[in-house]
Parts: structure tokens; sequence; C-alpha cells
């Protein structure tokens, strides 16, 4: 089950077009939720 608050963070990144960068995998359960992997450094 995705948390409440990165429900938020997805609906918003859907509504608005972006791309999610993260580290958390649970968004790819979010279907057409264009999400990269954020890594340990800090960049894509």
């Amino acid at each position: 089950m995705i948390p409440e608050n990165d429900l938020w963070v997805a609906a918003t990144c859907l509504v608005h077009d972006l791309t999610l960068a993260s580290r958390d995998a649970d968004f790819k359960a979010v279907e057409g939720l264009r999400a990269v992997r954020w890594d340990e450094a800090g960049t894509m």
C-alpha cells in the first residue's frame, strides 16, 4: 500500500505532467507516473 503522502506527490506530478525523481519504490505502483531513480549522490 502506498502511503497517503506519496499519493499526494504522485497526484501532483500526474496533474502537472512532471517526472518524479525518487528512491522510493512505492511510486512504481502508480499507473501513468513518469519516475526516475534518484541515486545516493543526489544526481539522476
